[in-house]
Formats: structure tokens, sequence, C-alpha cells
């Protein structure tokens, strides 16, 4: 997973502060972006495919953008089946 960072080397704390084009160039470079609900994802994931389409693109990589409770789940779902952990 990409981390993206701001142009101060930060990981930006609000959305505020990182603008459209960084989020895209995230994506671009396999990063996760999380969001607050799923409706907020399914409507990035619509903007990113109409920026590639306008960029002449015919094909993509699907972007990871994944809702906070999505991730969570997938974080839950890797963990499943590991060893236990000893007990201390």
């Amino acid at each position: 997973m990409e981390n993206c960072l701001d142009s101060t080397g930060n990981t930006p704390d609000r959305k505020e502060d990182m603008g459209m084009e960084s989020v895209w160039a995230c994506l671009e470079k396999g990063g996760t972006v999380l969001t607050v609900n799923r409706r907020l994802a399914r409507h990035l994931m619509d903007d990113f495919d109409r920026l590639q389409l306008e960029q002449g693109r015919s094909a993509w990589p699907t972007p990871d953008i994944v809702s906070l409770s999505g991730w969570l789940e997938r974080c839950w779902d890797s963990l499943v089946g590991l060893p236990d952990l000893p007990a201390e």
C-alpha cells in the first residue's frame, strides 16, 4: 500500500489539506483512499473513472477507494485464520 504525503512530507490530516489532484495521483501510484462511508467511496470511484476516460484511457487498474468500515472488514478478514499469538 502506497503512503501519499502532502507537499511538506506529512500525511494530511484533513481532505482540505490534500487537493483532489493529489488524491488521484496517490491512487494512480497504487495508494488507498479511505472515506467516511460507502457512498463517498462510490462517488470518488465514479469520479476517478470519469477522469481516466477524459484522459483517453480505455482501461486502468481499479483504484483502492474504500470506506472506513470496508477497510476494517478487510483488516479483520486478513487476520482471521492467523495463528494465535502466544499468551504472555
